[in-house]
């Protein structure tokens, strides 16, 4: 949306984000966290598709929105007590029914996933 993309050019522009993160990149070398601020890169360079490999092995499921840390992304309803990814801790779902039915997709998004 358009609010998102002024917000990635005032991050390019007026904070010099790729600079920062490519220091942050080069400080975590190829952790998990690395991997993230590789992906965070390109989504503040403008990279919607493709160069974004997490897990090799799945297909990759649809992607969800930013407003998944408010909004469960199964229902869409918000909760003062989100539950959350174990592991990213980044989606809150509004029960752990909910969580365990998201798993599949967001098991390819969430990171640390070699070992499942």
């Amino acid at each position: 949306n358009e609010l998102t993309l002024t917000f990635a050019q005032h991050l390019r522009e007026k904070e010099g984000a790729d600079a920062r993160l490519d220091r942050a990149i080069a400080q975590h070398g190829d952790g998990s966290l690395a991997k993230k601020l590789r992906i965070l890169r390109k989504r503040v360079q403008g990279q919607r598709e493709g160069g974004v490999e997490v897990c090799d092995a799945m297909p990759s499921p649809g992607m969800l929105s930013m407003n998944t840390r408010v909004y469960c992304p199964v229902c869409m309803a918000m909760s003062p007590e989100m539950v959350r990814c174990t592991v990213c801790r980044n989606v809150g779902y509004c029960s752990s029914a909910h969580r365990e039915a998201d798993a599949a997709r967001h098991n390819f998004w969430c990171f640390g996933c070699e070992g499942r």
